[in-house]
């Protein structure tokens, strides 16, 4: 527990800039935020979507989309960092001329691949709930003084992208861990040639014999889009209720059978980095 306990804490100590840039970035939102917000009123008066507000049938779903937007750019910055925190972890070492010290150490390589995976994947995702809950307070409280009480619908809206960006991480971060282990520079950038390729041959495949292949990138731009369709649906359905999390709406039987291979990847990750030349 300690040799696990040291891992974690030489992944923060090498990585927490890295690893804190969504709470950097929502920091100078709120900065650069109420900065133009007290500017802007005391010059113009309240925006144009406080008015707006101000119509009784527009004022739930307004504050809906108010909140669900905001958390979903907190997950998405969390998501971006943890694509980049993905390969600064497991290809740091080789990078900084390190890595035969540290994988040296008396240290079973399950142990130190298991404390990557967990600062990377479940540390992101704490930092998020706690940004999520930040962000909703001040949200609500803010929306409170301006006269319009979104405490339930904030507490909706923030709940429904939890699914998101738990799907999102189990989704998207085995094959980029797969990829990164196979190769240790830009392995984001050959990921996605390599899904570009696989469809242009597809698309080949298809337009020649009428053969029809699995679309790499297009299962990407779904669960990126995912919530966005949501949104659409919400306004569709025009309800706004408290308290549900459409795990349904994001688990597909798609993203079932790509969890399935995920863990394959991700065994086959280990046997990858542990049989690589090291440096």
């Amino acid at each position: 527990m300690q040799q696990f306990k040291a891992l974690l804490i030489k992944e923060w100590n090498t990585h927490r800039k890295s690893f804190l840039t969504p709470t950097w970035v929502l920091m100078t939102i709120y900065i650069l935020g109420l900065v133009t917000f007290v500017y802007g009123s005391i010059r113009y008066g309240l925006p144009s979507i406080v008015q707006t507000m101000d119509a009784p049938e527009n004022q739930e779903i307004a504050l809906w989309i108010l909140h669900y937007a905001a958390t979903i750019f907190i997950a998405g910055i969390s998501i971006l960092t943890t694509l980049v925190l993905t390969e600064a972890t497991l290809n740091h070492d080789y990078i900084k001329r390190c890595e035969i010290f540290h994988l040296s150490q008396p240290v079973s390589l399950k142990k130190i691949l298991a404390a990557k995976a967990i600062f990377v994947s479940v540390g992101i995702f704490l930092q998020y709930l706690v940004l999520m809950l930040v962000n909703y307070l001040v949200m609500s409280v803010g929306m409170a003084i301006l006269g319009f009480n979104s405490y339930s619908l904030g507490f909706n809206a923030v709940l429904y992208t939890i699914p998101y960006i738990i799907t999102s991480i189990l989704m998207l971060i085995p094959t980029l861990w797969f990829f990164t282990c196979v190769f240790r520079k830009n392995s984001f950038i050959k990921m996605i040639l390599f899904f570009v390729i696989f469809d242009v041959v597809g698309l080949i495949l298809k337009i020649s014999w009428g053969v029809k292949l699995y679309s790499l990138t297009g299962f990407w731009s779904r669960v990126v889009m995912t919530p966005f369709n949501l949104i659409i649906r919400r306004f569709a359905a025009v309800e706004v209720g408290v308290g549900n999390m459409n795990w349904d709406f994001y688990w597909t039987q798609e993203n079932w059978i790509w969890l399935g291979l995920n863990v394959v990847l991700v065994i086959a990750s280990y046997f990858i980095y542990k049989r690589r030349n090291i440096s």
